[in-house]
């Protein structure tokens, strides 16, 4: 099944003449998101990311948890590669 999606113009705005024909998943591939320390919302950085990945000690997560401020599922996640997967240790 194929949708309507609207592309930018020059101009930086979006006009009905660049509407396009797409499947979801060519509009999934399109589709950009703030990762890492980019994301509005993000408590760790890239450095600090590395740094847990490094460490690969889940008796510290407690530690790491507590000094950055987030819970120890946040840190787990980022050791186990859930999350912050884009960062090369």
């Amino acid at each position: 099944m194929r949708s309507a999606a609207l592309t930018n113009s020059p101009n930086g705005g979006v006009t009905l003449d660049k509407l396009v024909s797409i499947t979801a998943a060519e509009n999934k591939s399109q589709r950009t998101f703030n990762k890492g320390s980019k994301h509005a919302n993000a408590k760790l950085t890239d450095a600090i990311a590395v740094r847990i990945l490094r460490t690969n000690a889940p008796a510290m997560d407690h530690l790491f948890a507590k000094q950055f401020n987030v819970s120890r599922e946040t840190i787990r996640d980022v050791r186990l590669g859930k999350t912050w997967r884009h960062v090369n240790v």
